[in-house]
């Protein structure tokens, strides 16, 4: 089956574009192709349509194959650009192949000319798809990059020596300190003094492979601290040798004061009610004194009133007994 091929010729002589043409349709080409020998032709060419190669003559008489190819770089289209000529010094072949040819072929060896456009499409295509991948790479970066650089928490990398090898815009704005004042430092500078012991126990671990997340408090440029939870993760080469580690961090500062606040309000409350507590047990103690006091006083009123109404009711007795006496002393004898 025969293959495709878009042939941009600059060439002045129809006949050596016949005989070229016939050395492609012998090698399994199906060629569409179009001839220029200007300057101007060959802008017209490149501009209205796109080609899958250029087989450009040496010499013209208003044009040369050099002049072609200075045309192709300055329009910056990535084409395999390829010489003939009928003579050619090994001098001019290698001047030709530095300004950017990809092979010099002469006229009386079209023999190379097939294996040659093979090769040069092959390498085209290779190119193409480094292009595509690098462009497809350079986008992801970008659209991570931007996340990265966009998250709300903090994102580093550090190395083996634990120094900043990068660090995100929260990071810095975390830490108070420009990009070109953390990179290169040791993790350890921001670590607060008495946290040291752990952090260090911490990266040893982190070399033996172990994932962390555990509160960590920095000292930031402006002397203030910053508390942050940090979830760090060992980064091993393609021979499993440690090389450093990636971290997040996440800014906890404000809620740990507000645990805090809370803590001491509910001590406070704690401490109140143990207070009014104290208070109600003491008033109850008063109270109870209070009621026996009152309910002994009650009792012995009630057992007063009790030995006043008998004491009452033997006034009464004798009142009447003396009154019976009375009355008899003073009967006729």
């Amino acid at each position: 089956m025969s293959k495709q091929l878009h042939v941009l010729l600059v060439e002045d002589s129809e006949d050596d574009a016949l005989l070229l043409l016939r050395e492609l349709k012998r090698g399994g080409y199906q060629v569409e192709y179009e001839r220029v020998d200007t300057p101007d032709a060959m802008i017209a060419a490149l501009d209205s349509r796109k080609w899958d190669i250029i087989i450009a003559d040496y010499i013209m008489p208003q044009f040369s194959g050099v002049s072609a190819l200075k045309i192709l770089k300055q329009k910056e289209i990535d084409l395999p650009f390829i010489l003939v000529s009928g003579k050619i010094e090994d001098e001019v072949a290698v001047d030709a192949m530095k300004a950017g040819a990809q092979d010099f072929i002469k006229k009386d060896n079209f023999a190379r000319l097939v294996p040659a456009i093979e090769r040069e499409l092959a390498e085209a295509d290779g190119r193409l798809k480094r292009k595509v991948a690098e462009e497809a790479l350079r986008k992801s970066e970008e659209k991570y990059r931007s996340m990265v650089e966009t998250a709300n928490e903090g994102i580093f990398v550090i190395d083996q020596e634990r120094r900043f090898t990068f660090v995100n815009q929260h990071t810095m704005d975390m830490l108070g300190y420009a990009a070109d004042e953390i990179m290169g430092r040791k993790f350890d500078e921001f670590v607060v003094p008495h946290e040291m012991t752990d952090h260090l126990k911490e990266s040893r671990e982190r070399t033996k492979g172990k994932v962390s997340q555990y509160e960590r408090t920095f000292l930031r440029k402006d002397n203030r601290t910053i508390c942050c939870i940090a979830s760090v993760s060992p980064l091993f080469d393609e021979n499993n040798r440690f090389m450093g580690s990636f971290g997040m961090l996440m800014d906890i500062t404000e809620r740990k004061k507000k645990e805090e606040e809370i803590r001491s309000l509910n001590a406070e409350l704690e401490q109140r009610v143990r207070e009014r507590t104290a208070e109600l047990e003491k008033k109850n103690i008063e109270l109870e004194r209070f009621n026996k006091v009152f309910v002994g006083r009650e009792l012995r009123m009630i057992e007063l009133k009790k030995q006043i109404t008998k004491l009452e009711k033997e006034m009464e007795e004798i009142k009447k007994n003396n009154g019976r006496k009375e009355g008899k002393i003073g009967e006729p004898t």
